[in-house]
């Protein structure tokens, strides 16, 4: 993701399932190809979120 002035804090990050019209495939690789770049980069997911991650 790139540089953004809004705080740390303040972002977030959201996966929603693809639509129908969206190629299955293509929605699968971008998923893997990120979760493999996060492994290889050693990123630090955070705590997770449980309930209600709006609030």
């Amino acid at each position: 993701m790139p540089a953004s002035t809004v705080a740390a804090a303040s972002r977030h990050l959201e996966h929603r399932i693809a639509g129908a019209d969206a190629n299955p495939y293509l929605a699968a690789a971008t998923v893997l190809a990120g979760i493999e770049y996060g492994i290889a980069h050693e990123l630090d997911p955070g705590a997770p979120v449980t309930g209600n991650g709006y609030r």
